[in-house]
């Protein structure tokens, strides 16, 4: 089965912190109602990750969508605890993509490129990547020839590594399996103590399992909106 694990637990700090960060509006609909509305009939099943105020996300999309199930992450502990939080849905042979609820543009289009990527590059993960000309607070990919190494996030990143414009886009595909069997070897040893779910690219590599990008043609699906001001741009591209 084709999955998605939709990541909307986030308090939104810089946003105000009155609402989960994804129910924060484009033209009066919420960032993952814009989001779902685009890609949810691509899924078998969708898998929302919940948190702060959970219950208003579970509102707002419960009258909508059929094919939604819902899972609350505790605490906010990184997004690799998110995603663990999801694994009671996750058989071994589905096929998961792990996509952001506040990172409203993505297109249905783009993800059937990235699913025929994976396949044709026999990849055990493979990570949206765009290139944008200011990098700053993005995690910066780490390539060795056409795979993924490592992906570092900005406060762990050295003065070389901020240089670098490939960043990680946050929209992953795997199988269940790798998720079911690596997830557990995450550790929270990063400046911010928390379980990253880039961590995951290392330890696929100390297996000699093999990770690549997919490039999107249009950077800006792949925008999240962490601020006011991001989410006025994102605003202007729906304008457009």
């Amino acid at each position: 089965m084709k999955k998605a694990i939709v990541l909307a637990a986030g308090l939104g700090k810089r946003m105000g912190g009155k609402l989960p960060k994804v129910l924060y509006s484009i033209r009066n609909k919420p960032l993952i109602k814009i989001l779902l509305s685009s890609v949810s009939s691509y899924f078998d099943e969708i898998i929302i990750v919940l948190g702060f105020k959970g219950e208003l996300v579970k509102a707002i999309l419960n009258s909508e969508y059929d094919n939604l199930s819902y899972v609350v992450q505790k605490k906010q502990l990184g997004t690799a605890d998110a995603v663990k939080s999801a694994l009671l849905y996750i058989n071994d042979d589905d096929d998961i993509f792990i996509l952001n609820g506040d990172v409203p543009l993505l297109t249905m289009d783009s993800l059937k490129g990235m699913y025929e990527f994976h396949l044709f590059n026999s990849g055990v993960l493979t990570i949206g990547i765009i290139r944008i000309d200011d990098p700053t607070g993005y995690g910066r990919i780490i390539m060795d020839n056409e795979e993924i190494v490592k992906i570092v996030e900005e406060k762990d990143a050295t003065e070389k590594e901020k240089n670098i414009d490939m960043i990680n886009g946050g929209v992953y595909l795997t199988k269940g399996q790798i998720l079911n069997e690596n997830l557990n070897a995450i550790s929270n040893n990063n400046a911010q103590g928390e379980y990253y779910l880039t961590t995951l690219v290392e330890i696929l590599n100390e297996k000699s399992k093999k990770v690549v990008g997919y490039l999107f043609k249009n950077y800006w699906e792949l925008l999240g909106v962490n601020t006011p001001e991001e989410l006025k741009r994102i605003e202007n591209y729906v304008q457009k």
